[in-house]
């Protein structure tokens, strides 16, 4: 058994008791407080326990209602940097927040390809709490803020270095699979996953701009424009194409329920 494996078998026995995919979530941010360098993962309930703990209240959360962390979806946003900045002092993360609230993404599950700094980091222990998120959240779609990364043509592999290469890596394991759109424009893949225990899942993977470009870049431009255009414009796809397969998934969840109940 490798690494990654054993890791996330003893992540699944973790939360295999928890009643909701949010207690599995909560258990999980448990877990990971006891990596070295980790990031926050505040909610808007619970205020960051490292803030807390190190007297640092003054910059709170904005309160907009968002569940970061342990939202459960159905939309997966992923960062390659923590999701807000740790102690959300910029502009750039308290707008973030509000977008998220403003286009109706108060439950969307917020999550890093990397929750701790790359020097400290077990690679293993960070693929195998990636891919537990996921097969517990099931999102129905995913955002990578990575708007960089680009499929060669003419070969494999990939132009320039982005955190939706991670991911590539991540679902490049038994269980998952990483189809590349051939487009390539607002969808960037699609991952099906064999989930451990019951009915296998599916989702579309989409690419956003990193929320970092809610800023002013280059003297007076702002990027913002771009950032929201994106973001409308990827939600709009998922959103068609996750009510279009609505009836496809109930008559799948029948099939398999009808065939526990045979079995």
């Amino acid at each position: 058994m490798d690494r990654t494996t054993s890791f996330a078998d003893s992540l699944r026995d973790l939360i295999k008791d928890c009643g909701t995919t949010e207690d599995g979530l909560r258990k999980l941010r448990e877990y990971e407080r006891h990596i070295q360098g980790v990031w926050h993962y505040p909610d808007d309930l619970d205020p960051c326990h490292d803030c807390m703990k190190s007297g640092l209240t003054k910059h709170r959360l904005p309160q907009v209602g968002i569940r970061g962390y342990v939202g459960t979806g159905p939309f997966t946003i992923v960062s390659d940097t923590p999701s807000g900045d740790v102690h959300f002092e910029k502009r750039q993360a308290k707008l973030y927040y509000s977008k998220l609230k403003a286009h109706g993404l108060e439950s969307a599950h917020l999550m890093d390809v990397f929750n701790t700094a790359s020097s400290t980091r077990d690679s293993d222990e960070q693929k195998a709490l990636f891919l537990v998120q996921i097969e517990l959240v099931k999102p129905k779609a995913m955002l990578v803020m990575d708007m960089a990364s680009r499929p060669r043509k003419r070969s494999t592999g990939w132009h320039y270095c982005g955190p939706l290469q991670t991911v590539q890596m991540y679902f490049q394991t038994e269980g998952f699979t990483f189809a590349i759109d051939p487009d390539f424009h607002l969808r960037a893949a699609t991952v099906t996953c064999g989930a451990q225990k019951g009915a296998g899942f599916s989702f579309d993977v989409y690419t956003i701009y990193h929320y970092t470009k809610l800023t002013e870049h280059r003297g007076s431009r702002t990027w913002e424009s771009d950032w929201e255009k994106r973001f409308t414009d990827v939600l709009s796809m998922a959103s068609l194409r996750l009510k279009a397969a609505e009836p496809k998934a109930e008559l799948a969840r029948r099939w398999h329920e009808e065939s526990q109940r045979m079995s």
